[in-house]
């Protein structure tokens, strides 16, 4: 209960924020809340640069109080506002949908674990090192990927400097980022509209299940990068007050880059297109009028071409403020390295190799293992066409059809651009055996897929007003079928479901996850150990054919656990496993001398086999091996003993 609290407090932090937008601006409640998010991201990212998190928080918590200041008393004491409002106009379909969502994600993910494997060694570790040592995850001593930007740990951060640290509390502010993103195009819709709105979160909603490997619990940043960016170019599309336009787009351009290292930057440059077509297609001219000295000169007039030169400026200062923190605030070399191209020169078949797969990929790969019927991202983007068409055909409005026509059509050709690029960067930046599989490719393909949803469902959240009454008999038929359109795709959503949902989307029925058996053993084994260790070194072997047991102790334990990519995990005949590679030393007789060079005071052998029986007894004094042993590490003579002080 006391967690509930602390969590509705700092989403009343996050409201009081929106409204020094909504009492001060021209924005919407749905507007100010994501311009809210963006803010929190920004000062702890200023504060985690000068190691003050604390000064950020306080920050926070001041513009919280003032915004909510405004709000109440704005309309008595105009010094606190800067423009009239009606209160009850903040508190939207939107709003109270997105504090829904929020209060739905706290209450089904509280007692969560971490689930995947690139949580226990990156975003999870990023959270947990920056609320522990007060800086950002950009430095030496941080155990996972420096260059890997931690823009959404920020925003989980401000979460667990109300609660202390606690991942269901994680899982629920990565909901609110990808809800909060979904749900921006309903920021025009009043209670008149409830319905539309209502409906759009709810397809949006069962969505997620259908198109995400990992759908609602996880902590990976792609949802959260297609939903913003999706969510950015629905607004732009849906605006009305193109006179205080320039705030909330500059700060997604911004932010959308430090979301996700290079595809972040990407869909940020892929945003400041689509803004610009949209921009021409909203002038209801013929394309060749939009490329005339004339056309320049009132674009020029109006504002536009300065507007996306700093728009542009700031994608570009978003693509390199993380690598500039790196190199300039930590003096950490590692991102030199880390963003250094390989080169496919000895592996010639390298090329056609991954295009292959990527097509294959593109064909048959499932964007959700979990839903019942397989959605790949080629039937996503051809129900996508098919339905967008339809509902086209049946809009009376013809500007707006004229408006969704080319944004689909843009849409469509936007994914062959973006699968150009993503097949680049398999080929030159990615390790050749995740290259010529297109490891993880349906990930990427799902991040279009939340970009093109909240484009795609644009009908649903237009205001009433804006839709022209219905005149004739066809009229009527045409509004109930785009009405039947969105039952239908209700109804397909609705078939996907099954009882791997009730895990996803909660912390029930958490035995089903993959590698739960691991994920809880180390969970619940990790406090009793540290408490043995009493601080030093523990050296963990897992013989088996994974090292994600590794990644788990490595979130529990941090630098009191071997690194899985730079000593060995398991031992077999050959040699060892380092990383996910085999390689022929060392070997089971060189242990000792690691254990005593890395200054392990511990072995964990977290599991067992007959070759780690019958040799592990040959290269130190040890009297029995057994599955989770704890062993005390002692020096004797040349080697060392093991000695039992615990079974886990």
């Amino acid at each position: 209960m006391l967690n509930f609290l602390w969590m509705l407090l700092a989403f009343a932090v996050l409201t009081g924020i929106a409204m020094v937008f909504y009492t001060h601006g021209r924005y919407s409640s749905v507007e100010g809340l994501l311009l809210a998010m963006g803010t929190v991201i920004l000062v702890l990212l200023a504060a985690g640069a000068a190691q003050a998190f604390p000064i950020g928080f306080i920050v926070l918590l001041v513009l919280g109080g003032y915004g909510l200041l405004s709000f109440l008393l704005g309309k008595k004491q105009p010094l606190l506002s800067r423009r009239s409002f009606r209160r009850r106009d903040f508190f939207s379909p939107g709003y109270v949908l997105i504090l829904a969502g929020f209060l739905y994600a706290v209450i089904a993910f509280a007692g969560n674990f971490l689930r995947h494997w690139d949580e226990f060694h990156q975003w999870g570790l990023a959270v947990r090192y920056m609320l522990e040592t007060g800086k950002l995850p950009i430095y030496n001593d941080f155990l996972g990927g420096p260059h890997n930007p931690a823009g959404t740990g920020l925003f989980h951060l401000f979460f667990q400097l109300f609660s202390g640290l606690n991942i269901g509390n994680m899982h629920a502010s990565s909901f609110l980022l990808v809800w909060g993103g979904m749900m921006l195009p309903t920021f025009r819709l009043t209670w008149k509209d409830w319905k539309r709105a209502l409906l759009y979160a709810v397809i949006v909603y069962f969505s997620y299940f259908v198109l995400y490997y990992y759908p609602y619990t996880n902590l990976y940043t792609d949802m959260p990068l297609g939903a913003w960016a999706g969510g950015l170019c629905a607004w732009w599309c849906l605006r009305r007050d193109r006179r205080h336009a320039l705030l909330l787009p500059g700060i997604v351009l911004f932010l959308l880059p430090l979301i996700k290292w290079q595809v972040g930057a990407l869909f940020s440059f892929a945003c400041l297109f689509f803004m610009a077509i949209i921009l021409l297609i909203q002038e209801n001219r013929p394309w060749k009028e939009h490329f005339t000295r004339a056309s320049l000169k009132r674009h020029a007039k109006a504002g536009h071409i300065t507007a996306f030169i700093l728009f542009f400026l700031i994608s570009l200062l978003g693509m390199y403020i993380w690598t500039l923190l790196i190199r300039l605030v930590a003096e950490n070399p590692y991102t030199a390295g880390a963003i250094t191209p390989i080169q496919p020169v000895a592996e010639p078949d390298r090329i056609p190799r991954t295009i292959l797969a990527c097509l294959r990929s593109f064909a048959i790969s499932k964007l959700s293992r979990e839903a019942t019927i397989p959605m790949s991202i080629s039937l996503f983007l051809a129900l996508v066409s098919l339905v967008g068409w339809f509902l086209h055909k049946n809009m009376r409005e013809e500007k707006f059809r004229r408006l969704y026509r080319w944004v689909l059509t843009w849409v469509m050709i936007g994914f062959g651009v973006y699968f150009l690029c993503i097949v680049y960067s398999y080929v030159t930046t990615f390790p050749y055996d995740e290259s010529v599989r297109a490891a993880s490719m349906f990930r990427y393909y799902s991040i279009y897929a939340a970009f093109t949803l909240p484009i795609f469902l644009m009908p649903y959240v237009r205001p009433r007003e804006e839709i022209l009454p219905a005149e004739t008999q066809e009229d009527v038929k045409k509004g109930k079928w785009i009405k039947r359109t969105a039952l239908a795709m209700l109804v397909f959503l609705l078939c996907n479901l099954n009882g791997s949902f009730i895990y996803c989307a909660s912390h029930l029925n958490n035995d089903q996850i993959l590698d739960y058996n691991h994920i809880e053993r180390i969970a619940e084994a990790s406090p009793e150990i540290l408490d043995i260790v009493q601080g030093e070194k523990v050296y963990m072997i897992r013989q088996g054919d994974t090292n994600k047991p590794l990644s788990i102790a490595l979130y529990y334990f941090q630098h009191q656990v071997n690194q899985r990519g730079s000593t060995p995990w398991q031992f077999n005949e050959k040699g060892c496993q380092m990383g996910n590679q085999q390689y022929s030393s060392p070997t089971i007789y060189d242990l000792p001398a690691y254990l005593l060079q890395g200054g392990y005071g511990y072995v964990w052998i977290y599991s067992t086999d007959a070759y780690l029986n019958e040799n592990l007894p040959k290269a130190v004094v040890c009297d029995s091996i057994v599955d989770g042993g704890l062993y005390r590490v002692t020096p004797e003579g040349d080697g060392v003993r093991l000695t039992l002080v615990g079974q886990f």
